[in-house]
């Protein structure tokens, strides 16, 4: 830190002067001399610190060499030797508009030159009259870094360079969080599918398809009237009784189990689940999609949860199991068919072809399929069936009905009578 302060000076004038740049002048100090002697520069000062002395300036006019100043450098002062009795004026070129006027005054300041190039002119006058002119120094001050040819060119190369660097750099950044963001929307919007397809399936469980689709494209389904419909009722005889005597877990596991494939039956039949109440199932053919085969496919779905509960209860037996006796019975007729509710939908019909098949099953014998006449006219070809005559029923009177016991021999692929084979099959399909 001493060397820097002692050699402060030299260093300023190293930094602030950059002198010997080969820049022709011509007469630097080619002054014109009058007979008294042209005044001569001896001293020029840079920021009050740092001198170039007469042995500097003749060298600098000897080799040709202009004086270049940084513009770093903010005073000058310029000091000449010359008669006391003179009187001087000078005149910088490229900066003053006019000379000064003529004064005694040896020393001359310049403020905060601006980049160009500058001839200091020196005018005097003598006592008797003379007067003379001459050049008393040339120099140059320098601008600074960002104002010189190489730095305008590159400058805005440096920038569009920045600038494009910087926009890809924006634009990658944009790309990425895009990508990003696109990612999250597909996760979500699968996740949004996979919902509505569980919605949708859901819905489709609990509603017939046709009715499904409607309420998800108008959000609500209308009801409608059909004219020929088939319907099933079955429950448990004396489920009661066995409610209070069973485990409940127990309980509920054994009606899943029954409904369960009470379900798979009514499928594979084109008959469509209504509901279950308790131990009570229901159960229509001819709807939503209205067909003429309704009721022989409801009394095969009839007869073969009907098997399906006595060869159960067969094991159950032998196993000393209590036994699970099913009433079931069938009707046909109009009804209406629609959706209640707006929270939980309930796809239902109503209609006293429902309450028919009701009292159907109330007057059923267990492991039986119990049919109305109405029905049998229906059926009749295709299946043995026993006439029990007019039963009376709750609140409608005496009704005709029939036991089924089985298919006719003709149209059956097992002993039993359960199973169609194909010629009841293609019969019933042109129904």
């Amino acid at each position: 830190m001493d060397i820097f302060v002692r050699y402060q000076s030299f260093i300023r004038l190293v930094l602030g002067a950059i002198i010997f740049f080969a820049v022709p002048t011509g007469n630097m100090c080619g002054q014109e001399q009058a007979e008294g002697g042209f005044p001569v520069l001896t001293t020029v000062i840079f920021d009050s610190d740092s001198i170039l002395h007469s042995g500097d300036l003749e060298e600098m006019a000897t080799s040709g060499k202009a004086l270049i100043i940084s513009y770093r450098v903010r005073n000058l002062t310029f000091v000449i030797e010359g008669s006391p009795d003179y009187l001087y004026s000078y005149f910088l070129e490229g900066y003053d508009g006019k000379a000064s006027l003529h004064s005694d005054d040896h020393i001359k300041d310049y403020t905060n030159l601006p980049p160009g190039d500058y001839r200091l002119v020196l005018n005097y006058t003598t006592p008797g009259g003379d007067s003379g002119s001459g050049t008393l120094i040339s120099f140059r001050v320098l601008p600074p870094w960002f104002y010189t040819r190489t730095a305008k060119i590159w400058i805005p190369l440096v920038l569009i360079a920045f600038l494009g660097f910087l926009y890809e750099h924006l634009n990658l950044r944009f790309a990425r969080r895009r990508y990003a963001l696109e990612q999250i929307i597909n996760m979500r919007t699968e996740e949004l599918i996979k919902e509505k397809e569980k919605s949708e399936s859901l819905l489709a469980n609990l509603l017939p398809k046709t009715t499904a689709d409607e309420i998800m494209l108008k959000g609500k389904a209308s009801k409608m009237k059909y004219n020929f419909v088939t319907v099933l009722f079955s429950d448990i005889q004396g489920f009661t009784r066995i409610a209070e005597e069973m485990n409940p877990e127990v309980l509920i596991d054994e009606l899943d189990r029954f409904f369960f494939h009470f379900d798979s039956v009514v499928e594979q039949y084109n008959i469509e689940k209504i509901k279950t109440i308790g131990d009570a199932y229901m159960c229509a053919g001819g709807l939503p999609l209205s067909n003429k085969s309704n009721p022989v496919d409801t009394v095969l779905a009839g007869l073969e949860i009907q098997n399906y509960m006595n060869t159960l209860n067969d094991t159950k037996v032998l196993n000393h199991l209590p036994v699970w006796e099913l009433r079931l019975g069938i009707h046909t007729g109009p009804v209406v068919a629609g959706v209640v509710g707006r929270k939980r939908f309930a796809y239902d019909i109503w209609g006293d072809t429902v309450n028919v098949a009701s009292r159907m099953e109330q007057s059923g014998h267990v492991g039986m399929v119990n049919i109305s006449g109405g029905t049998y006219e229906y059926i009749k070809d295709f299946f043995d069936c026993d006439n029990r005559g007019k039963i009376e029923t709750k609140n409608m009177g005496k009704i005709d009905m029939y036991f089924v016991n089985r298919i006719k021999p003709e149209y059956s692929t097992d002993n039993l009578g359960i199973l169609p084979n194909e010629l009841m099959i293609n019969k019933v399909n042109k129904l």
